[in-house]
């Protein structure tokens, strides 16, 4: 079994911002491991403007471990989205995507042995690499950690091949577990 984190490809393609600042309040674009069902409402988005970056991926970031998929991303990915989380519609330069909310949240980081910045003062800093205890990740395919790291979410080899084989492209995948 391999575990990866997932994070986006800022440096290739254009994020995806609200036209609102205030939309980033309240909650509603922030992954927590909740359900967000009862509270959505689509904000009006745009692709961001970043200097020397033009492309639009297939899968493409809101906020830290929220990203809305492309019908190209949908195609290929829906059914482990919805195993795993909730979609919502969102339209952007219209054109439809889905928002990802994944809430399939299992106690199953292992503290002790990841890998750990350590301050000056000697005691826990910013977190490397996290562990998991992989018994608990038996049929899996994309999680979080009630500890919510960095907003972060995790998924099995079987995304990550699904992606690939798929030829998708925004996001970036570093190996956390190995067995």
């Amino acid at each position: 079994m391999k575990v990866y984190s997932v994070s986006f490809d800022v440096e290739n393609y254009r994020l995806l911002v609200p036209e609102h600042e205030a939309d980033l309040d309240g909650g509603n674009l922030w992954i927590n491991g909740t359900s967000k069902l009862q509270l959505w409402q689509a904000p009006l988005m745009r692709y961001a403007t970043q200097e020397g970056v033009e492309k639009i991926a297939d899968i493409t970031q809101i906020t830290p471990g929220f990203f809305a998929f492309n019908e190209k991303a949908m195609d290929s990915l829906s059914e482990l989205l919805k195993m795993n989380g909730e979609l919502f519609e969102l339209v952007v330069e219209e054109k439809t995507l889905f928002a990802f909310n994944p809430n399939n949240e299992i106690d199953c980081f292992n503290a002790k042995a990841s890998e750990w910045h350590i301050r000056r003062n000697g005691k826990l800093g910013r977190l490397i690499k996290p562990a998991f205890v992989h018994s608990k990740l038996n049929s899996v395919t994309i999680f979080q950690v009630p500890e919510s790291l960095q907003n972060a979410f995790y998924v099995t080899e079987h995304f990550k091949n699904t992606y690939e084989k798929s030829a998708l492209s925004g996001l970036v995948f570093e190996l956390c577990l190995s067995v």
